[in-house]
């Protein structure tokens, strides 16, 4: 499939916005990106935000501005995983495009420098990201990078300290619906505002998701109640069912079980990180546990998600979790009389 007929597809993608102009939301942020892009003294940017939130349209309208959305002047890196050629292969890619040919400035709108985008930075190791510091003070005058993450806890002080920071934050329920009708209205698709609001409530503030939920629906559902159905997540669902087998019962068997679900999650691509951020949210929701008892699972799990981080099985850590987990739970059930 080509590039253009998978924009077409995908809404997400066919209706993200190109330009400052189109963009509906988060307009006090734009004005103050615009400034600085315009500035003479542009400087590198660290977009970051929660998923859904609109960091990569950002980046895209930042493109157009400078730009257009494909050039030859600019490039864009996604790391998949923080193993030991991160370092290498980041720096030497800037290290390449920096040292390229000059740029035309009539086909830059007057722009003497390159770009280079490097989307989820948090997925890079410090190594890499201490090698990018050095990379970026010696090609500053040749390319600008453009960063993009969730959080910057895992990015390190002297990377933060060489960028502006941007915050882009969370679009609000209201807009995650608005910005829906407008789609449904341009697809031509009939849906109810009841069901509008279901899925931007589903969605948790997520742009990207709700929209992917959109298209789900004008596909393949007609009723509240098929939407209802579509919208709890499969890998939502067994890490649910997760946290009901460690409150149930807290037993070797019952650790076996609850493995070959974590196996199940790593098999659909789902990230340690997103297992435990779900878990967490599922056990705050849940009354089977009394306040003591949930606070100490979650230090746990803040524990072993930054062990996880560190190591290279992420089996072990989920399943050292649920170990001190159930040692937790069980100490309740002991104190409280039920598990004598």
């Amino acid at each position: 499939m080509m590039e253009s007929e998978f924009e077409d597809n995908i809404w997400t993608e066919k209706h993200r916005p190109a330009t400052f102009k189109d963009l509906a939301y988060n307009q006090k942020y734009t004005k103050a990106i615009k400034r600085l892009i315009n500035s003479q003294d542009f400087p590198h940017l660290l977009l970051y935000g929660p998923p859904g939130a609109g960091k990569r349209t950002f980046t895209r309208c930042i493109l157009n501005e400078i730009f257009v959305l494909y050039s030859n002047y600019h490039i864009e890196l996604s790391p998949t995983n923080n193993d030991s050629h991160d370092r290498i292969m980041v720096n030497n890619m800037i290290k390449e495009t920096a040292e390229s040919q000059p740029l035309k400035r009539e086909k830059t709108k007057g722009k003497d420098f390159k770009i280079v985008v490097i989307h989820d930075l948090n997925l890079l190791s410090r190594s890499a990201q201490a090698g990018l510091r050095r990379t970026m003070e010696k090609y500053m005058s040749e390319c600008r990078i453009i960063f993009q993450c969730e959080s910057l806890s895992r990015v390190i002080d002297p990377l933060k300290s060489r960028c502006a920071l941007v915050r882009v934050p969370a679009p609000t329920y209201d807009t995650v619906a608005e910005r829906m009708k407008d789609i449904a209205k341009m697809e031509n698709l009939s849906i109810s505002t009841k069901t509008i609001d279901m899925i931007a409530r589903r969605s948790k503030r997520n742009m990207r998701k709700a929209i992917m939920l959109l298209q789900i629906y004008s596909v393949n559902f007609t009723s509240i109640s098929d939407i209802g159905k579509a919208l709890s997540l499969g890998y939502e669902q067994i890490i649910s069912e997760i946290l009901k087998d460690l409150i149930s019962e807290q037993s070797a068997t019952r650790v076996k079980v609850i493995r070959n679900k974590f196996y199940q999650l790593i098999s659909k691509g789902i990230s340690t990180e997103c297992i435990f951020v779900n878990l967490i949210r599922f056990l705050m929701q849940s009354d089977s546990l009394d306040s003591n008892v949930r606070y100490e699972i979650t230090k746990l799990a803040c524990e072993y998600d930054f062990r996880s981080k560190l190591g290279a099985r992420s089996i072990f850590h989920l399943e050292g979790f649920i170990c001190q987990a159930m040692v937790v739970i069980k100490k309740s059930k002991i104190q409280s009389g039920y598990g004598v």
